[in-house]
């Protein structure tokens, strides 16, 4: 079965850990990159391809704009989740695979 790669942008340590830790332990999926900052997620997600990128809720407020219009324009390939303060784990794991079945089509 093909792993989901997924890369984690939170500028909280405590969600960018717990959604790690959360995804680290779900079958098919693998955490290759995590991002603490807008920056330092566009510099991830510039050598990447087709991955899925999991945008915490803190991260996500900050730079919703910038995530919606520049990320997406300049890098197509890449599918962000958008993570809620109030979805539980399954909403997260369901969440990403949704978003990797549109990747593989």
């Amino acid at each position: 079965m093909h792993k989901i790669k997924v890369i984690i942008a939170e500028s909280s340590d405590i969600m960018l850990n717990g959604l790690t830790e959360l995804l680290e332990h779900k079958n098919g999926m693998q955490v290759i990159k995590k991002a603490d900052s807008y920056d330092a997620l566009c510099r991830v997600i510039e050598n990447q391809y087709k991955d899925v990128v999991v945008v915490g809720p803190l991260i996500n407020s900050k730079y919703q704009c910038r995530l919606g219009r520049k990320v997406l324009q300049q890098y197509p390939f890449i599918k962000i989740v958008e993570i809620e303060f109030h979805d539980d784990k399954e909403t997260i794991v369901k969440k990403i695979k949704e978003t990797a079945e549109k990747l593989a089509c």
